[in-house]
This record gives structure tokens, C-alpha cells and sequence, in this order.
């Protein structure tokens, strides 16, 4: 499955499912996937969650992505995939609201592997997960 592909598919869900989740704030209408686990990260066999702030426009775009925790290897990831989102006002958001929190939940599970798939799940409305097979150790 192609890079655009992913986003469409994923987009095409958020907004089927939207309105069955819908809770106060802002909701996503744009999520871009990470396609790979962090190299340096799944290599050194890093997990772990990283907490990423969100300042959106009055359009919904972030236009500023804060860490607010995580290991220093997977929070660079994690906020630059956040700059790419985009969200939507539901209709009990207060004027004055204009962030979001995401939780970015890294996982390598399974059995070593040279190059795996990495797995990406958005479980609405905040939190995401990475997921990939472990790395194997070089000889």
C-alpha cells in the first residue's frame, strides 16, 4: 500500500467514525502515518510513549507541536508526524480550547527481524500506536 494510500485510508476512517467518537474539543480529520519505527529507535530496541502537545489554528492546522515526555529517541518522530495533522472544532468546543494532546505508544513486539513492517493504529480521538517487529542484533 502506497504512502498517499495509507493517508486516504486512514482519513477515510476518521471520518466515518467521527461522529460515533465525537467528544468535546477537536476531533482528527488529516492523520499522516509513520510508516517506519524510528531506526535508531527499533536498532537500540526503544519502546515507550511519547506525549506531544498540539497549538492548533482556528483552521484546525498545528501550527506548534510541544513534547511534553518521551525518550529523547522516539520524541522527534512523534512531533514532527503531529505538525502533520489536522482537526476539526466539534460543536461543544469552547472558543478559548486550541490543543490537543496525543499519545504516541511505541511497541516492538515478535520475533527479531532484519527489516520489518511497522503497524500504525489511531485509537480516537488521541492516541497512537507504533508498532514494529524487534530489531535483530548484528554480529
Amino acid at each position: 500500500m502506497t504512502h498517499m494510500r495509507r493517508i486516504v485510508t486512514v482519513v477515510g476512517i476518521i471520518a466515518a467514525t467521527s461522529i460515533l467518537h465525537a467528544q468535546p474539543g477537536w476531533v482528527p480529520t488529516r492523520i499522516v502515518a509513520i510508516t517506519d519505527y524510528t531506526p535508531l529507535g527499533r536498532q537500540a530496541r526503544i519502546s515507550g510513549d511519547v506525549v506531544i502537545r498540539c497549538f492548533l489554528s482556528s483552521a484546525g492546522s498545528v501550527v506548534k507541536a510541544e513534547v511534553l515526555s518521551g525518550h529523547p529517541i522516539l520524541k522527534e518522530q512523534a512531533r514532527e508526524n503531529a505538525l502533520l495533522w489536522k482537526f476539526q472544532r466539534t460543536a461543544s468546543t469552547q472558543e478559548g480550547t486550541d490543543s490537543v494532546t496525543l499519545k504516541y505508544q511505541y511497541r516492538l513486539e515478535g520475533e527479531p527481524q532484519h527489516r520489518g513492517r511497522t503497524s500504525f493504529l489511531v485509537d480516537l480521538p488521541n492516541v497512537i500506536q507504533i508498532v514494529a517487529p524487534v530489531a535483530e542484533l548484528n554480529p
